[in-house]
């Protein structure tokens, strides 16, 4: 086992939002024409009535955007099996990883690495777990790692699209995907609602080939009420990743290209696992996973 953050419990029931009403629109147009004529001796009368159209309208707001709805999904498998089998990292790189003098709460990975070794630099006095260079674990990190990135991109079609900036917004457990191809949280914070549910799964798509996801200064991703589980938030990015100093950022970022985290007071609970790039640290905290 190696050290790490992982809590789960019963699953409770999750609400659904009420939807609100369409709007609808109504015209109504009456004619009425009478004509009587009558004829009594010598008299002779005449009446023709009319009534006028009488138009009515009735027309109510546009119906806001709904809430999405709370969705269970199975989580992606970053554990190696069966356990003891090393491969669960809580940084993981394909060129090579920049420490600073990072904390660093899990083991280490870096496979294949460019050039020669070391692939790492910075101190390692901060990491408590292991740290497999370009060795049999590490590449069993990135098979496991492919595997989970290909299941996350296979919900794509059942995504729920998001506005592209996540702060502000409040979302349920289930799949997103951005309006725009990547993700960013400017200024304010995501909240992340399990609905009562210690066990929920969240997992966001960015297509992007570039910059896939951004966070600002001192932002965070939260639990609303605190409850979920950080080691089921999953961010599979096509593109890169890059997280500003101060934040707070919840779940596994799976990048096919690189990460990184600015510092100093900036942590990450969760993995933060890149394909073929870098790692890079900036004297920040990493809380890993442990596999049960």
């Amino acid at each position: 086992e190696h050290p790490g953050i992982c809590n789960c419990g019963p699953t409770s029931e999750i609400p659904t939002p009420t939807r609100t009403a369409t709007p609808t629109a109504t015209a109504t147009r009456t004619v009425t024409a009478t004509a009587t004529a009558t004829a009594t001796g010598a008299t002779a009368t005449a009446t023709a009535t009319a009534t006028a159209a009488t138009p009515t309208a009735t027309a109510t707001g546009a119906t806001p955007t709904p809430t999405p709805t709370a969705v269970v999904v199975a989580a992606p498998v970053l554990c190696p099996t069966p356990e003891p089998t090393p491969g669960n990292y809580a940084v993981l790189a394909g060129s090579d990883v920049t420490l600073d003098t990072s904390t660093i709460f899990g083991n280490v990975g870096i496979s294949p690495g460019i050039g020669s070794t070391p692939h790492y630099t910075g101190s390692t006095a901060g990491v408590h777990g292991f740290i497999d260079d370009a060795n049999a674990a590490a590449l069993n990190g990135q098979a496991i790692k492919v595997a989970a990135e290909g299941y996350a991109a296979g919900l794509i079609g059942s995504a729920t699209i998001i506005n592209d900036e996540l702060g502000g917004q409040t979302l349920p457990a289930g799949v997103y995907k951005s309006n725009a191809t990547t993700f960013k949280m400017t200024s304010l914070n995501l909240t992340l609602d399990a609905g009562g549910d210690p066990n929920a799964v969240w997992i966001f798509l960015a297509e992007s080939t570039g910059t896939s996801l951004t966070t600002g200064t001192s932002t965070q991703v939260v639990f609303k009420d605190g409850l979920g589980n950080s080691c089921n938030v999953f961010w599979q990015l096509a593109g890169t990743a890059t997280l500003g100093v101060s934040s707070a950022f919840t779940g596994s970022i799976m990048a096919s290209t690189s990460i990184t985290v600015a510092g100093p007071g900036t942590t990450v609970n969760g993995r933060l696992l890149a394909d073929t790039g870098s790692v890079s640290l900036d004297a920040v905290t990493v809380n890993g996973c442990v596999c049960l």
